[in-house]
């Protein structure tokens, strides 16, 4: 807790999870903080303003801290021509805390993914929500190499992409019969 004037009014601050609070020294208005969110968790920021009447309102924020996603996929060419299989591989850690009660907590963190194909007529990302993230996608390219962009957005903001360049092969299946059965051929 750290009380702070600025114009007569009284800020008293209160943030809870130990994190280093602080504001620069040669400002004038001392009616923020600046927070150093350095670990993962649920904490509290309060604040009481009290003005040169004595006057005084009260407010409190419950702030989630998670950690970025990790972007991963894994791409394969599952035999049909110009086609490549793309498959999620990213993963997002939930956020631990201590509950009211003062047990250990967690809550899942979702988050979405923008894939870039890297084909010219990609002119908006394919978007994939978190209930699709498990699904895997099929999409057609041309003979040759390509760079593919996955890039995961968390719903706390946090941002982490991977760019995997990827060889396009035409493959082309050919039948050919174990035996050939020969006829006599009749002239006329």
């Amino acid at each position: 807790m750290q009380e702070l004037e600025g114009d007569s009014t009284t800020f008293v601050w209160s943030i809870s999870g130990n994190h280093t609070n602080y504001t620069i020294s040669n400002e004038q208005n001392k009616a923020y903080r600046l927070v150093d969110w350095d670990y993962q968790g649920k904490e509290v920021v309060k604040v009481k303003v009290v003005n040169k009447y004595g006057c005084s309102s009260s407010d409190s924020m419950e702030v989630t801290i998670a950690v970025k996603p990790d972007a991963q996929f894994l791409w394969s060419l599952p035999g049909a021509a110009y086609k490549a299989k793309f498959e999620n591989l990213s993963t997002q850690a939930p956020v631990y805390f201590n509950n009211a009660t003062g047990g250990a907590d967690s809550l899942e963190v979702t988050y979405n993914m923008s894939w870039d194909f890297g084909r010219l007529e990609d002119t908006l990302p394919y978007i994939v929500p978190y209930t699709q993230r498990n699904a895997a996608i099929t999409q057609t390219y041309e003979y040759g190499p390509w760079d593919v962009k996955l890039k995961v957005t968390n719903d706390h903001g946090c941002v982490d992409s991977i760019v995997q360049s990827i060889f396009i092969e035409i493959s082309v299946g050919l039948f050919v019969p174990k035996c050939l059965l020969l006829l006599p051929i009749r002239l006329p």
